[in-house]
């Protein structure tokens, strides 16, 4: 009966259903408080969800389910086994200390208060999966959490936990997914935890400090890592290249790192890079065009059996954006807010499938490559607050999918190209800060002189086109006599074959018309 309008009063007739086993009102429009009764109906129930209501009162502090013989994956989850999903309410009051044969509890974004229950291996023996997060829990993380032998998944993220990380876990702990995102803890990240085989680890939005400990290389099946903002030292290592080439995910945003980026960061199955707001020196690794992953256009990509505990904050725009389970949908490298200086690597154009660049707040020098141009998947593009110079590349205009461009506070000079995408962006703060530009959407007109350093940068870019085409064309009438017999016959081919050298040959006309009329004005 889930997503059916039962609300807004709790359904009185639940009370006579004496052999009820399986539970759903998920997003059922309750908005009332938990009658009292309704907890005796629990020990006959194998599934109970309740989430996505307004259901309001106390959990009681023990409850019990049954375990059936057989049992069918819920519709929603890769999983089997007992469920409890009461989140996304208004429960509040101390979490249930004991609940009897659940495997998967899930109590989140909900008003929950109090501490973590210190005897979970004890009271919830079989519990696989807790969710905790978006609550108002308190205090420390009990020790007594690293004998929880069956726990595979432990959300307790966005809450208001203090102290530091335990160090107690054990290598034959089953936990895959760890996530203690968005809470008060401090210290050095504890060694133990990489040897847990984790899969999913978020950490991020803490007070830890100290390096990223040397435990991590052993952790081998990790495929996402948020560290972000923390206040993490030291370098980034190089052996994290080196070992974790299975990380799909690498957030290590606003925290204190120093010294350049590793060039063993280009992970084959990378397609999240956040290292933005560091202190991180040198340039951009031109391996960065090795991104394997990134090449690739994902339209239905996702990992199944995986649940990330935590959301991934990125900045894109003025305003920040967040991502939650569409995670592996989304190719990001985000390296702003750092030291780095050097041109932008011309390489980054192989990653067709890159949909975000944000390289703002940095030192780059050098032109835009207009090879950006492309990277036919890029939504959001970055490059404030740097030393570029010369001219926008008007390939630009071919980014259908651009819908955020900031090329505001550099040194760009000449005409602001339009047509195509770019004619979409008619705000000046867009180009601010460039002193050299002219042209729609600044105030700024362009003269004669910006105006032919606009059509030089492009020629410019157009010179080896201009070779590249007359290359093609001496080939073009050398092996046409080859083929000409054929195509006597096979009239398809002729059609063809006379389309693609029409267009071969308007792209030579336009190369040399643009060289000649460069040339021209250089007389």
């Amino acid at each position: 009966m889930s997503e059916c309008s039962v609300g807004p009063a709790f359904p009185m007739w639940l009370r006579t259903q004496k052999s009820l086993q399986s539970l759903g009102l998920a997003y059922a429009g309750i908005s009332d408080t938990m009658p009292h009764w309704f907890w005796s109906l629990t020990p006959q129930l194998y599934e109970l969800d309740l989430a996505l209501n307004a259901i309001r009162g106390n959990v009681p502090s023990a409850l019990q389910f049954t375990s059936p013989k057989y049992l069918l994956p819920f519709r929603d989850f890769n999983f089997i086994g007992v469920l409890v999903d009461l989140s996304s309410n208004f429960f509040e009051g101390p979490l249930p200390r004991s609940v009897a044969n659940v495997e998967y509890l899930r109590l989140s974004n909900n008003s929950f208060s109090g501490s973590l229950p210190q005897d979970i291996h004890i009271t919830m023996p079989k519990l696989k999966g807790l969710y905790l997060s978006m609550n108002h829990l308190s205090g420390n993380i009990p020790l007594e959490l690293c004998q929880s032998k069956y726990l595979e998944e432990l959300d307790v993220s966005m809450n208001l936990l203090i102290g530091e990380f335990p160090d107690c876990w054990k290598d034959d702990a089953a936990l895959k997914v760890l996530g203690f995102s968005f809470n008060n803890l401090s210290g050095k990240i504890p060694y133990s935890v990489f040897s847990l085989p984790l899969v999913s680890l978020s950490l991020n939005n803490n007070k830890f400090s100290g390096e990223i400990p040397s435990s991590l290389q052993i952790c081998l099946r990790l495929l996402y890592l948020d560290l972000g903002h923390n206040k993490l030292t030291g370098n980034i290592p190089t052996w994290l290249g080196d070992k974790q080439r299975g990380l799909f995910t690498l957030i290590l945003r606003s925290n204190m790192f120093t010294g350049s980026i590793p060039p063993q960061l280009s992970l084959l199955h990378l397609r999240i890079l956040d290292l933005s707001g560091n202190n991180l020196t040198g340039t951009i690794p031109e391996s960065f065009g090795n991104f394997i992953s990134m090449t690739i256009i994902m339209t239905g990509f996702y990992l199944e059996n995986m649940y990330f505990s935590s959301s991934m904050e990125l900045i894109v725009k003025i305003k920040s954006l967040v991502y939650y389970r569409d995670l592996p949908r989304i190719c990001v490298i985000d390296l702003s807010e750092n030291n780095l200086h050097g041109s932008i690597p011309h390489e980054l154009s192989n990653l067709k499938g890159l949909q975000v660049l944000n390289l703002s707040g940095n030192h780059l020098t050098g032109e835009i490559a207009y090879q950006i141009g492309s990277i036919t998947s890029l939504e959001s593009l970055d490059l404030s607050r740097n030393d570029l110079l010369g001219a926008i590349p008007a390939i630009l205009s071919n980014l259908s999918f651009l819908s955020w461009l900031n090329l505001s506070y550099n040194n760009l000079s000449g005409l602001i190209p339009r047509g195509g995408q770019l004619s979409t962006f008619n705000d000046p703060y867009v180009y601010i800060g460039n002193e050299g530009l002219c042209g729609v959407p600044l105030s700024k007109m362009c003269t004669v002189n910006a105006t032919e350093t606009h059509v030089d940068a492009v020629g410019s870019s157009e010179d080896e086109d201009l070779w590249f085409y007359l290359g093609i064309i001496s080939g073009f009438v050398i092996g046409s006599w080859s083929v000409w017999v054929v195509f006597v016959w096979k009239k398809s081919w002729k059609i063809a074959y006379f389309l693609f050298a029409e267009q071969i040959i308007n792209g030579i006309y336009v190369s040399i018309a643009v060289n000649l009329a460069r040339l021209k004005r250089r007389e």
